[in-house]
């Protein structure tokens, strides 16, 4: 669990700076993609934090369907990550922001890791082993 929230907060951080970087971004690109940009990362982190948060909370329910519906909205907010991330690398490539779309491919690099490791976890939790054990 402690190396699933460290990857999250790597993640967190990586967004920060792609957003930073965007915001900070003018010149001759068009102002309509910039700002599509700006929003597809809030979105992102938006979603991404969702992701984590219901993640916890389907480990920590103290019911199964409570563990399953946790789990489902942590799929549904991955999901939603993987969206954001597609949408957004053709709009960093037709603005040509390299830096920021090299951060992105960072990014995704790192969300794989953290989406398989937190599959893992989801399937753990909604087996319920501790409460069911504890029951016994």
């Amino acid at each position: 669990m402690h190396r699933l929230m460290s990857l999250g907060r790597c993640v967190a951080a990586a967004l920060g700076v792609v957003a930073l970087l965007l915001a900070g971004c003018r010149g001759a690109s068009p102002l309509t993609d910039s700002a599509q940009a700006q929003s597809l990362v809030a979105d992102l982190r938006l979603h991404f934090h969702r992701a984590d948060k219901a993640s916890t909370q389907a480990v920590m329910a103290d019911t199964d369907e409570g563990s399953r519906a946790f789990a489902q909205q942590a799929q549904q907010a991955a999901l939603a990550v993987k969206r954001d991330v597609a949408a957004l690398q053709p709009i960093l490539e037709r603005l040509r922001y390299a830096a920021e779309g090299q951060m992105l491919s960072e990014f995704q690099e790192q969300w794989s890791s953290y989406d398989k490791l937190d599959q893992q976890v989801l399937a753990l939790a909604v087996e319920n082993t501790n409460l069911k054990a504890q029951q016994l």
